[in-house]
């Protein structure tokens, strides 16, 4: 069960913050600030319950998502999460200022944060509790490793914004995660209709979006974290795929459902809710 929630954290971290737009000329014309709500199922249960900030304007952007155990499953799954980053904007370029993601498996915590300057990375400091031995420390980064990228979350609001703009959700950009450096691709793949559903709020049009992450450095020894979910979805024959549609009307747009197979079985997001 805890490889379930590594599967479904792997993905969501990926693709929970991307969108499309089909109306507005930009999304940082207006300033957009609300709360997304999905569940994550396997199964047929819901495991997780996951809750996405935005806050976006022409000049700072502002992105996290909590995550924590679900109903009877989620409490047999003690894991919970957190991924934030804040930044500002400068001639739609999103520049990032700080990124942390928190993880807590039981009593054991792990804490990361990447501190920016102008986009460029200046440290990477590691907070860990884990079995009682607490821990703070200055990890060094090597150039090759960071030079000319952005941190994940940065990667994939950026995302957002390009996708409102394009009318598209093509996307590619390097990033750097913490200790790899990949190069992270969506492609639009059309529209599609999602029928109603029980456990989905959204019913209607859609677009299609199917992500892929290339490894350029760092990734050593067997697949690990999203990249070895991304790899069990291949060998299944379908990469991860996010259904993207508005918010509202004449809003941005966010994911509405999401899909990635495993060798653990299939894992599906669903859009529960929208708060302004």
């Amino acid at each position: 069960m805890r490889q379930f929630m590594i599967t479904s954290m792997a993905v969501l971290t990926i693709l929970v913050l991307s969108a499309w737009s089909a109306e507005a000329a930009s999304i940082l014309d207006q300033r957009n600030r609300f709360t997304v709500s999905y569940g994550v199922y396997g199964g047929g249960f819901q495991a997780l319950a996951i809750d996405i900030s935005y806050d976006l304007n022409k000049t700072t952007y502002d992105a996290k998502m909590k995550a924590k155990p679900y109903g009877a499953l989620g409490r047999l799954l003690p894991w919970a999460g957190e991924y934030h980053t804040v930044g500002t904007i400068k001639k739609r370029n999103l520049i990032p200022n700080v990124h942390d993601r928190i993880s807590a498996w039981r009593d054991d915590k792990s804490h990361v944060i990447l501190t920016y300057k102008n986009g460029v990375l200046q440290s990477k400091r590691e907070i860990d509790d884990e079995q009682g031995k607490n821990s703070d420390k200055i990890i060094p980064v090597e150039k090759e490793l960071s030079v000319n990228t952005i941190d994940l979350v940065t990667a994939i609001t950026d995302m957002l914004v390009t996708a409102t703009d394009a009318k598209r959700c093509n996307y590619s950009r390097e990033v750097f995660d913490g200790r790899r450096r990949f190069r992270m691709t969506f492609k639009d793949e059309g529209v599609r209709a999602i029928a109603p559903s029980a456990v989905n709020s959204f019913a209607g049009e859609s677009r299609l979006c199917r992500m892929e992450l290339i490894p350029l450095k760092g990734f050593t020894g067997k697949p690990r974290g999203y990249y070895r979910i991304q790899e069990e979805a291949r060998a299944k024959g379908e990469l991860p795929v996010v259904w993207l549609a508005p918010a509202w009307e004449n809003g941005p747009v966010i994911p509405v459902r999401m899909l990635v197979k495993s060798e653990y079985g299939t894992v599906l997001m669903h859009l529960k809710g929208i708060k302004k």
